[in-house]
């Protein structure tokens, strides 16, 4: 497949914009990569990306992250570039909002600050092998009448009562989100979870 990609300010993001030129699905991906370095299963290998998400075009945001702060600026770098998707026509049932480790606690982070804004949420958020880097972040969350609009699935190698995937997904169910949780047991690609309807 034939792409063609730059560099872009989306708002106050900034962020690599990556559009197939052929093949287009009409749909796009908000891709937030985890910047703690520590996560097994990385998407950093670009061509992993590609396959996931082959069709979509894919908003890469580069947002700054300074652990174990609460992240307000990566959030507010993350929310300004869903906006600059809702602004190149996308409507939110076309966008997928995929958070990779501290990627993830950003993901819910715009989700929640979108849903308090009225704002269309993402129709998807994959969040793959979040970590919990703010424990106050995850005291209970407000519920919110519109976390319910999105889908959200969390990857995890182990599910179990201690670990970060479980203590998301609770906090993420007690606010009213539609939640459900994979282990990297089931043997899903991350293209086949993006594709589930």
């Amino acid at each position: 497949m034939s792409v063609s990609t730059r560099s872009i300010d989306a708002y106050q993001a900034h962020a690599t914009w990556t559009v197939p030129t052929t093949n287009a699905s009409g749909r796009a991906v908000l891709l937030l990569r985890d910047r703690l370095g520590h996560r097994l299963h990385s998407l950093n290998n670009c061509l992993d990306v590609e396959m996931a998400f082959a069709g979509d075009s894919i908003l890469d945001v580069d947002y700054l992250f300074h652990a174990p702060l609460i992240p307000n600026d990566a959030i507010n770098s993350a929310v300004a570039a869903y906006r600059w998707l809702l602004a190149q026509l996308f409507r939110g049932c076309e966008i997928t909002m995929v958070g990779e480790g501290s990627g993830g606690m950003i993901a819910i982070g715009t989700v929640l600050r979108l849903c308090d804004a009225f704002e269309a949420l993402p129709l998807k958020v994959i969040l793959r092998y979040p970590c919990c880097f703010d424990v106050d972040m995850w005291r209970p969350i407000e519920a919110r009448e519109g976390l319910k609009e999105a889908m959200i699935t969390i990857i995890g190698n182990v599910i179990d009562a201690d670990s970060d995937e479980h203590q998301i997904a609770d906090a993420l169910c007690a606010a009213g989100a539609n939640v459900k949780v994979r282990t990297s047991r089931d043997r899903l690609s991350l293209e086949k979870i993006h594709r589930e309807s």
